[in-house]
């Protein structure tokens, strides 16, 4: 069946088709283009390129926009995925009918990841995570997945390969983070030498997990933690951009075995993000500094949970112990490092300004969906009081200690709840075994007396 987008009125009105289950309609091109309205031309991005791109992990926040930005070069996109149906769909609507295509594969499975890159002339890796989980490891993502996908494109002679990796990643470095990161990278360098790596900075956008999970933290919780004061530098990018910038590398053969850094145009600090999102929300601030040893060690029940409950628990990305170690270095490029933005020339956006006005909405969100905590919807028509705030006093400061501290004896609580369940589950079970071995022992006499 054939699909089409414009449709042309001739003398006899449409041409119609009955395909088995659709009505296709079926155009003739124009013979003299030059004549036809603009309006009334065939899309100029129609996929008419031979070259397929393998993207894994195209599902995810980078993943999307990579994705539409290959459809717009023309690329036919294949993206293996394990998700459901309603986490992808919106992926197919960037190309044409047949451009974006979808197949399975699992990280357990090596032989998905041989059939995924089979025909490829370009594979894309943005496998990664920054949260460790019951059944994945930060080795599993960051390491093992990346070198199964190298290995894969050697074996089925894929003539490229793009690797994401971050800003900050070293084999050495004291965070298992940026740890893994770095090994993740040496595997991809020893089984595909000439791949390219991109070491992104930390990105924002319409769907990311740091600005828009500061605003909806500062209207749940009655501080916003600063951890080690906020003092860490970094250089945030938009997800735009970056895509832009990976796409290019895409199609670009003198990228092959370079590094590329994608660091934003400004130096920001963790405490000025928190400045400008208090200023979007309209918002007076309200932060809290506290040593990241102690996050730590407030962070580890839940890590604890994590690995003993077999479903996901609702926690925030930024309340991790692998996040405060994201934040903790100061992830800033080096000079072996080339800059991605500079080399394509791409003009980045400003974090100032309309590029993060979506944050605003975060505020009737939270607002709908915390009715007994409403906010003052006031504060949304007038400007932030920029005078100099007074230090916090240190009645509130022990407030919020003292909440922090109720907050872990309830995890100890839960845990101990936990294990007292499972203790009671383990003699349910081994009482009922008891009793059937009783049950077969009297049904066993019954028949011999019966005989």
């Amino acid at each position: 069946m054939i699909f089409v987008r414009n449709l042309t009125r001739g003398k006899n009105g449409f041409k119609t088709e009955f395909g088995l289950r659709h009505i296709v309609t079926v155009e003739q091109p124009p013979k003299d283009l030059k004549s036809t309205p603009l309006n009334r031309r065939w899309p100029s991005n129609v996929c008419s390129s031979t070259k397929t791109v393998t993207v894994f992990g195209g599902t995810g926040f980078l993943g999307r926009y990579v994705i539409n930005e290959l459809c717009k070069l023309g690329l036919r996109v294949r993206f293996p995925t394990r998700a459901t149906d309603n986490e992808w769909q919106h992926l197919k609507v960037f190309g044409e009918v047949g451009q974006v295509v979808k197949c399975d594969f699992s990280l357990n499975n090596p032989e998905t990841f041989l059939h995924a890159v089979q025909g490829s002339d370009v594979v894309v890796n943005l496998l990664g995570t920054n949260m460790e989980t019951r059944n994945f490891s930060l080795r599993n993502v960051n390491v093992e997945a990346a070198k199964l996908v190298a290995e894969s494109a050697a074996s089925t002679g894929v003539p490229k390969l793009v690797h994401v990796s971050c800003l900050g990643a070293d084999k050495n470095s004291r965070f298992h983070y940026y740890q893994s990161k770095g090994s993740g990278e040496e595997a991809i360098k020893k089984a595909f030498p000439s791949a390219t790596i991109v070491r992104p900075a930390l990105l924002y956008g319409w769907e990311d997990k740091l600005l828009r999970e500061l605003a909806r933290l500062h209207f749940l919780l009655p501080v916003l933690p600063l951890w080690n004061g906020g003092e860490q530098k970094m250089r945030p990018a938009h997800v735009h951009d970056a895509a832009l910038a990976i796409s290019s590398m895409v199609c670009d053969e003198a990228s092959a075995g370079k590094v590329f850094h994608l660091a934003g145009p400004e130096v920001y600090t963790f405490k000025q993000l928190h400045e400008i999102l208090y200023e979007v929300l309209r918002e007076k601030p309200n932060m809290l500094s506290l040593p990241a040893s102690l996050g730590r060690l407030l962070m580890r029940p839940q890590e604890w949970l994590k690995q003993k409950i077999p479903f996901p628990l609702p926690a925030s990305p930024l309340l991790t112990s692998e996040f405060i170690d994201s934040i903790e270095s100061e992830c800033l490029p080096t000079k072996d490092e080339i800059d991605g933005f500079a080399e394509y020339s791409i003009t980045q956006r400003q974090l100032n300004g309309y590029t993060i006005d979506y944050l605003a909405h975060i505020v009737q969100v939270v607002i709908h969906m915390e009715p007994n905590n409403r906010r003052d919807a006031n504060l949304l028509a007038y400007p932030v009081d920029k005078s100099p705030q007074t230090p916090q006093s240190t009645e509130s400061i022990s407030k919020a200690i003292a909440k922090c501290i109720l907050v872990f004896l309830k995890y100890n609580a839960i845990r101990q709840h936990w294990k007292e369940l499972v203790e009671n589950i383990s003699h349910a079970t081994q009482n009922m075994a008891h009793m059937e071995k009783l049950v077969e022992r009297s049904i066993w006499h019954e028949t011999q007396n019966m005989a």
